[in-house]
């Protein structure tokens, strides 16, 4: 059997803990108000690279838009094929929307509360899905799926 080793380097006041257990943020319980988001004029390639997440992707096409998944998705939104594609490629790529970072699932996904619209990019700009959701899920989306937010809309 393999013996523990302790690291020298490691303090237990260092890493605070939740009632449960689980390490903490260091802004978990503090009582100073700084925010942890970055501004958003700041360099974003930057700004994911401090936080280990892949750059924000350009995305371009699915590996597979003919699914039963998504060919509903587009027909829940009115549109062909071709045009679910377009429009998936254009709602990643464009600037309305806030992105996060799905760490569990390894992508990206972009939601826009006021069009109600859902998509998710691998880091290789793959588009995984694209949809429309209704607003009392998104809350519960954020917080069941530990989104991280890597990118905000400029208002």
């Amino acid at each position: 059997m393999a013996e523990l080793r302790q690291n020298a380097d490691w303090r237990e006041a260092e890493h605070p803990r939740k009632e449960n257990g689980e390490f903490a943020c260091k802004t978990d319980g503090a009582s100073n108000n700084k925010s942890t988001e970055p501004d958003v004029e700041q360099n974003e390639r930057k700004w994911t690279a401090e936080r280990k997440y892949p750059a924000i992707p350009k995305a371009q096409g699915f590996n597979r838009s003919n699914t039963k998944s998504h060919l509903a998705h587009a027909k829940e939104m009115g549109l062909n094929e071709k045009q679910y594609i377009k429009a998936a490629e254009e709602f990643f790529n464009g600037d309305d929307g806030d992105i996060y970072y799905d760490n569990r699932r390894k992508c990206f996904v972009k939601i826009d509360e006021l069009k109600l619209l859902v998509g998710a990019c691998e880091s290789n700009g793959t588009i995984k899905t694209f949809y429309k959701i209704h607003k009392s899920k998104i809350k519960h989306m954020l917080k069941q799926d530990k989104l991280e937010k890597v990118w905000k809309k400029k208002n």
